[in-house]
């Protein structure tokens, strides 16, 4: 996971982490329910960046890059279960999805570290095999 409970905790407010995981009711945040949309969202994190970097990240400085996007991304995912979205997260999950598309795509990259070590995925494809002509009129009996 690139984030803890913790770190969530300190990136929004104790109220809002307690509303959106709290499913036994007994006023206390449920730290395995953290954990679980923390690993979901790390998760989803990955399938952007697999499309450039090894998953999942190992160095540290990468870790730090994307834990905000994670974080941003499972406390939404607690609030629209829970009925509790609010513009302010959806709008921060949405930056999120932004940003770990442009990792994906190149255009931003983790820094602090190695980067993708083949750069961007190639657009262009290679032929290979003979480079004479096999179709044209000739070949279907037509002068």
């Amino acid at each position: 996971m690139y984030a803890t409970v913790a770190e969530l905790t300190a990136a929004w407010s104790e109220d809002l982490v307690l509303r959106v995981s709290d499913r036994d009711g007994d006023g206390a945040a449920d730290a395995g329910v953290l954990e679980a949309a923390l690993a979901e969202a790390s998760n989803h994190a990955d399938s952007y960046l697999a499309n450039r970097y090894p998953t999942p990240l190992t160095d540290p400085a990468h870790v730090a890059v994307v834990r905000r996007p994670v974080i941003d991304i499972a406390v939404y995912n607690l609030a629209t279960t829970h009925g509790l979205l609010i513009d302010t997260i959806r709008e921060r999950r949405d930056q999120a999805e932004r940003f770990l598309r442009r990792l994906s795509s190149g255009e931003a990259r983790l820094g602090g570290g190695e980067e993708a070590p083949d750069g961007p995925p190639s657009r262009t494809a290679e032929v290979a095999g003979p480079t004479e002509r096999r179709w044209g009129r000739g070949a279907f009996g037509i002068a």
